[in-house]
């Protein structure tokens, strides 16, 4: 169980979330105290979830009832453990990272591009990536072969098109990745990261 982290919190019947930074927890007690700062979000008996990330158990996700809420700080009670990837589907964050395609996978053929292929990531998620590039993948079903980084070292993906726009003189590429079940655990680690610290700086601005 985690304690003292960072963490995201929502209305448990809306999408809207916050960032906020985890004091205590207490699962025997079925409480928790939250640093929510210019708390604009939350009111006294709102049903929220809370989600952090745990390094071996992955995203951890608390449903709750707020008890108490001041400007700065939200007390929870009614405490219970429920399943992120039940609740909803992987979380998606919009993200600026270029990628360099390294081939394109069209069945048992694996095409070679004949000049350096460049890739703006605009989306990404545990399961699939937004990717805009303009280089035109022709094929049904083609697989885009690309490395992705994380903060110590790539993940070499295969990402299927199943979806394709053009945009100008861009393609606008959406991919289902394809990869190991590990490996995906470790996108969906990143893509949270990322959301947090999207969701921090947000909260600083304000």
């Amino acid at each position: 169980m985690p304690a003292k982290c960072d963490a995201i919190i929502n209305l448990a019947d809306q999408e809207e979330s916050a960032y906020c930074y985890v004091m205590k927890l207490d699962n025997k007690k079925k409480e928790a105290c939250v640093l929510v700062g210019r708390n604009h979000l939350l009111r006294d008996t709102d049903n929220v979830f809370i989600e952090m990330y745990d390094e071996i158990k992955g995203v951890l996700c608390y449903q709750g009832v707020v008890k108490r809420a001041t400007p700065d700080v939200a007390f929870l009670h009614q405490l219970s453990l429920v399943d992120e990837r039940q609740r909803r589907s992987d979380v998606r964050v919009n993200v600026n990272i270029l990628l360099a395609l390294k081939g394109v996978a069209e069945g048992k053929l694996l095409i070679k591009p004949d000049r350096k292929v460049i890739m703006e990531t605009l989306n990404v998620s545990a399961n699939g990536m937004l990717l805009k590039t303009d280089y035109n993948v022709g094929g049904n079903n083609a697989c885009l072969l690309f490395d992705f980084p994380l903060e110590k070292k790539y993940i070499s993906c295969k990402a299927q098109v199943i979806r394709k726009d053009v945009m100008g003189s861009y393609y606008i590429y959406g991919c289902r990745l394809l990869n190991k079940e590990n490996e995906l655990d470790e996108l969906r680690r990143f893509v949270f990261k990322t959301q947090i610290e999207l969701k921090k700086a947000s909260s600083y601005r304000e």
